[in-house]
């Protein structure tokens, strides 16, 4: 569902229910012009997406409609008009004029000629591959022999990136952000325990380093393109002492949250960001578009 599609939703409904633009501007406090650009979905009419969301999911409210879904369209409307980019070049397709009289005729034949020319080529060509091909296949090697002999050859192993094409911005943020915080983890002692004790030891030390100065976890959220993020933190407005986080970020900029308990976290271009746990990378699967829910608990 897009934009115009929502808009449409919400007139009809709001007439089934027999409500008019001032019963809305009434309940949802929302301004006459931002009702009438919500119900005609023109997105370059409303204000920031913030904004934006808020008003569709009051507007779903009252109508009885999931806002939450309601305000993922809104978000991929935003994200839809960041990526949009510019006409590539129109090629010159302008013909050559034909003279008149006895010119047009004289240059449709050499036309024709020119066509029949080309097509005798063709087809001397296309006999002479499917000759090579009939006698390259006579000498070739099975299929199931190369693929055996190819699985036989060990090779190094395969490491799944996250978010390939976006790698290498996303770290940048990341180790950016690092840098300003000036976050560096402790060495771990050098005794003469086991070398086991010693890494579980470290690992330890790192957690704790990790963790804010109040004891909180800490999730360090990086774009790479244009993401939206609602995160409910400690189960969120409606529980004493949680927050609830709406946010839209660019590429290039990046979100830190704080939480003691639980947190969860709705990504709306879940493939356009890189999520840092505590200060360790948190892998997961996504591609550039996809809505994703993750849920943190702290250790």
């Amino acid at each position: 569902m897009n934009l115009k599609e929502l808009g449409e939703t919400f007139r009809l409904e709001r007439e089934r229910k027999g409500l008019t633009i001032d019963d809305v501007i009434q309940r949802t406090k929302i301004s006459k012009s931002n009702v009438l650009a919500l119900e005609s979905g023109e997105a370059t009419k409303l204000p920031h997406p913030v904004y934006a969301k808020g008003f569709v999911r009051n507007y779903a409210r009252l109508l009885g409609l999931d806002p939450e879904e309601c305000a993922l369209v809104m978000a991929g409307e935003y994200m839809a008009i960041d990526n949009v980019g510019a006409n590539p070049p129109v090629a010159d397709a302008t013909e050559p004029e034909l003279g008149e009289g006895s010119g047009s005729k004289s240059g449709l034949l050499v036309f024709m000629v020119g066509v029949l020319a080309i097509a005798l080529l063709a087809g001397l060509m296309f006999y002479m591959n499917s000759s090579k091909d009939k006698d390259g296949a006579e000498n070739a090697v099975p299929a199931v022999e190369q693929s055996a002999s190819a699985e036989a050859q060990p090779g190094p192993p395969a490491v799944e990136a996250l978010n390939p094409p976006e790698q290498a911005s996303v770290e940048n943020v990341l180790g950016q952000h690092d840098a300003e915080q000036g976050a560096q983890a402790p060495e771990a002692p050098v005794d003469a325990q086991p070398k086991a004790v010693e890494q579980a030891a470290k690992a330890t030390a790192q957690t704790k380093a990790a963790l804010g100065a109040d004891g909180r976890s800490q999730l360090l959220v990086a774009a790479s393109e244009a993401c939206w993020i609602y995160a409910k933190v400690d189960g969120g407005d409606d529980v004493d002492g949680g927050v609830t986080v709406d946010v839209v970020l660019q590429p290039g900029e990046s979100k830190q949250l704080h939480f003691r308990k639980e947190m969860v976290m709705r990504l709306g271009n879940a493939g356009g960001v890189s999520v840092k746990f505590n200060g360790e990378l948190y892998p997961f699967e996504a591609q550039s578009g996809q809505v994703k829910t993750l849920t943190f608990t702290a250790p």
